[in-house]
């Protein structure tokens, strides 16, 4: 891409304001029976981490009566409480609302972050009070509740891994309302070698942690460590190598940031395109906001820039051969990976925590984390529903003479929910959405030593 091709693509993103406003519907039920509904939503932090965590973070704030919060929320703090969330797309700078988008809605179990007010304590009629006050409530998607509960365990023999995780989780989904559960999962093929003639999960693992147990115990899924996790808006567990950024050739997503100057604000209610014929391609303006985070050397100095293990078949069949009565130790047993060589020749090459060990994914999954650095990216006017996780991603950046680009993965979603007034009349809010890309660096690879 030329300089002409990166504005010409930035006028096509901006040209027309797409849909990125909304209201907020909220329904509190205690139960199945609707209780009531709040005076209004003040906002709304949802948070996604997709490199460590299995579901989102949401944090809602609504505006209700003191009196309504002490007679239906207080009293079933330990109950089950349940919110609907409702967003409901708008015209941009107006409440006019658009019959083409349906809108997005999602059940949660709710939790009182306000469980003690003295001043609610010490009023005397405190269930008719009518004082309007700001509530938190932390939600956690229905999915994601139910499965934290749940166990699984057993030995299963000849089953491809992604396949059983898949029977497992589709198995635990069926308990949950059918217009509740999950879609099912999605998974990136498995590309480790080593095939098990049985899987073997103790009884009482967590569901939830099934796939990083197979990962760290069962010879391994991927070779670039694996992330699990249930996204609220397409309502589907995805599950995928955390680093690697080869997925670009076979990802069905795709996402492509442009970075312009900080002064282009002309721009800041026009922020996205996204075309579905396209392998469903999100393209992004970010005006400014950009940091990176480059800690590789000091992780090189600090952990290594490779890491070795002891093969535990080959200690088993062939440590050492007996000869004219010398025993002769082998080396086959001894083997390991170096991801980039140091400028100095000083390779630091670490054993692994666990030095017998045949899980090579393991190994190499741990080198991989260290093989890129993290960049930052301001998304304003957003649409957090479009993103899926570890999205990836191109970045693209306009220099004097030429367009330069950096390819990653999305790792984070950090979404704000505000309104765009503040005021109780106007109910019309947007979203800014930062985003922490994995970035590839392109000098590294995983060699065996």
């Amino acid at each position: 891409m030329n300089p002409l091709e990166f504005n010409a693509k930035i006028a096509e993103i901006t040209e027309f304001p797409r849909p990125s406003h909304f209201i907020y519907d909220v329904e509190f039920y205690i139960g199945n029976d609707l209780k009531f509904k709040p005076y209004s939503t003040v906002n709304c932090d949802f948070s996604e981490n997709y490199r460590d965590e299995v579901g989102a973070t949401v944090i809602l704030t609504v505006a209700m009566s003191r009196g309504d919060y002490m007679r239906h929320v207080y009293p079933n703090r330990d109950k089950q409480i349940s919110i609907k969330l409702r967003k409901k797309f708008t015209n941009n700078n107006s409440n006019v609302l658009l019959d083409e988008l349906k809108g997005l809605e999602t059940t949660y179990r709710a939790f009182c972050h306000d469980l003690k007010d003295q001043d609610l304590q010490a009023s005397p009629n405190i269930d008719n009070d009518q004082t309007v006050a700001n509530f938190k409530f932390e939600l956690i998607e229905t999915n994601i509740y139910d499965f934290r509960t749940r166990k699984c365990g057993g030995v299963f023999p000849h089953v491809d891994k992604i396949d059983l995780i898949k029977f497992l989780y589709h198995k635990a989904a069926m308990s949950i309302p059918e217009n509740l559960r999950s879609k099912g999962v999605t998974a990136d093929k498995a590309n480790v070698g080593e095939k098990r003639k049985q899987l073997v999960i103790p009884n009482g693992t967590p569901l939830i942690d099934l796939p990083k147990y197979i990962q760290d115990n069962e010879g391994g899924i991927y070779n670039h460590d694996i992330a699990n996790f249930f996204s609220t808006y397409q309502k589907r567990w995805f599950i995928f190598p955390t680093f690697n950024t080869v997925r670009h050739e076979e990802s069905l997503h795709a996402m492509e940031i442009y970075l312009t100057p900080p002064n282009l604000t002309s721009v800041l209610d026009r922020t996205w395109m996204y075309d579905e014929q396209a392998k469903r391609k999100l393209s992004i303006v970010s005006t400014g906001n950009f940091q990176a985070e480059d800690n590789q050397v000091f992780t090189f100095l600090n952990q290594g820039n490779g890491v070795q293990f002891l093969k535990a078949d080959e200690l088993l069949n062939s440590f050492s051969t007996v000869d004219a009565n010398k025993i002769t130790v082998g080396t086959k047993h001894r083997a390991g990976f170096l991801l980039k060589e140091r400028d100095d020749s000083n390779q630091i090459v670490n054993y692994m925590p666990n030095k017998v060990t045949n899980n090579v994914a393991k190994a190499m999954s741990g080198l991989s984390r260290r093989g890129g650095m993290y960049v930052s990216v301001v998304w304003a006017n957003s649409r957090p529903d479009l993103i899926v996780p570890g999205m990836p991603v191109t970045i693209f950046y306009n220099t004097e003479s030429e367009v330069l680009t950096k390819v990653g993965l999305v790792h984070e979603a950090i979404n704000t929910e505000t309104r765009v007034q503040a005021n109780m009349i106007n109910e019309t809010m947007f979203s800014t959405t930062v985003l922490v890309i994995w970035v590839d660096d392109p000098d590294t690879e995983i060699k065996s030593l």
